[in-house]
């Protein structure tokens, strides 16, 4: 499946008969007043904090 964020498209993982219900999205953009890097995080309106922090860990788990 393929989702676009802004001008991007980001392809995700998923068999037929999958249902996608919740997305999150973290974006690392450079500051143009000079601060260095930083990071935003958005998701989809019904998203908690549990499902972001489960799924943030997880991605994590599958990257290491």
């Amino acid at each position: 499946m393929n989702i676009t964020v802004g001008n991007d498209t980001v392809h995700l993982d998923t068999d037929d008969g999958d249902i996608l219900t919740d997305v999150i999205v973290i974006g690392v953009l450079q500051r143009l007043d000079g601060n260095g890097q930083g990071i935003v995080i958005g998701t989809t309106e019904h998203t908690g904090i549990v499902t972001q922090v489960g799924a943030t860990k997880h991605a994590l788990d599958q990257m290491i």
